[in-house]
Formats: structure tokens, sequence, C-alpha cells
């Protein structure tokens, strides 16, 4: 996936013009001979220094691009991982919704518990509500359990 780049040859002729015809003249005079062509192309040797800054060219270029393969890679993964965040705060976001739901639902049922029992009612029917009461408790603490843990997993 990474990018191609073609490379020209030190020497090599471009732009449609002749291998045999030295550069500097026009294409097709006639006037390159066997000796010019030897000495044109022929390169002057390669010092230690550029040989060592070739190699160390060559390293820095994998370097650079094993580490933008790896960049690339790293921000895939920052990108899934913002998107499951995202994810988790919506659904984090629902649970507390639901919990502030609920606790808004037993204050009222704690108050209705209070205003049947100084209605006067008898001490049997009391009891019957604290018992209502205390279930409905339950039934509302295993309710949010089941929506966090059904919207957690």
């Amino acid at each position: 996936m990474g990018r191609t780049r073609s490379r020209r040859k030190v020497g090599t002729q471009s732009f449609g013009q002749n291998a045999s015809t030295p550069p500097g003249s026009a294409p097709g005079s006639g006037s390159a001979s066997a000796s010019n062509l030897v000495t044109t192309e022929r390169r002057k040797p390669v010092t230690a220094e550029e040989a060592a800054l070739t190699v160390k060219n060559y390293r820095l270029a994998k370097e650079l691009n094993d580490l933008r393969s790896r960049h690339r890679d790293e921000m895939k993964n920052v990108t899934k991982l913002t998107m499951d965040n995202m994810n988790l705060s919506a659904r984090c976001r629902e649970a507390i919704n639901h919990a502030d739901i609920l606790r808004k639902e037993l204050i009222l049922q704690q108050k209705r518990n209070t205003e049947f029992v100084a209605s006067g009612q008898t001490q049997a029917n009391s009891e019957n509500s604290t018992f209502s009461l205390t279930s409905a408790r339950q039934e509302a603490s295993e309710k949010n359990r089941q929506f966090v843990s059904h919207h957690l997993s």
C-alpha cells in the first residue's frame, strides 16, 4: 500500500535521446564515436564517505517506511479505541439515566408508603405495604443489574 517511485539510474539518457548520442550533440548527427561514448558513461569512483552516506540513507529510508507503517497501524488502533470509548460512554449514560429513573420511582414509592401509614390504616395493611415496597425495591435493583449487565457486556 506504500507509494512507489520510479528511479532513474545516473548516467542514463532520457527524453527520447538515443543511447549512442553523447550529451550535448544533436541526435542523428553521426559525430559520436565509440571513444566518446565510453568516456561519457564512465563513472567516477565512489568514495568511502559517499558509500557510507548511501548506506545510511537506505537505512533511514527503510526506518522511515517502517515508522509510517507503524503509525498507520497505531492510527487504526486509536480510531477503533475511540469508537469503543464512545460506545461505552453512550451505554454508561443510558445506565445512569435508568438508575436515576429507578431512584425517582423508589422515592415516589417511599412517599406513597409514608402516606399510607400516616392515613391510619391497620398494622396488617402496613406490613403488607412494607413487604410490597421491599419486593419493589428488590425488583428495581434486579432490573437495574440486568440493564447494566446487558448494556455493558
